[in-house]
């Protein structure tokens, strides 16, 4: 199911001294682009795991996450910030 809203989003960024110091995509901007793509209360979501990728711009390398799988109200879901589907894995009991 493609639900995807057409307007901007800011992705935000901290250092990250496991990733020797470069800078990473914050857990709060990930549930931020959940929820402005998808429609979801911030307070709702909690992330699962993440896929990071990485490019460096300037000398810095950057990690963004690439793919989520998370729950919502206690319901499992998986995207790749295109696409949002059901994970029932990771439903909460």
């Amino acid at each position: 199911m493609s639900t995807r809203k057409n307007y901007p989003y800011h992705v935000i960024f901290k250092q990250n001294e496991d990733l020797d110091g470069a800078m990473c995509e914050t857990t709060e901007s990930v549930v931020n682009r959940i929820c402005h793509l998808f429609g979801f209360a911030d307070w709702a979501v909690s992330m699962v795991e993440g896929d990071l990728d990485s490019a460096e711009i300037a000398g810095t390398r950057y990690y963004v996450h690439t793919a989520v799988r998370f729950t919502a109200n206690g319901i499992g879901w998986s995207t790749d910030f295109k696409n949002l589907s059901r994970d029932p894995v990771l439903d909460e009991r």
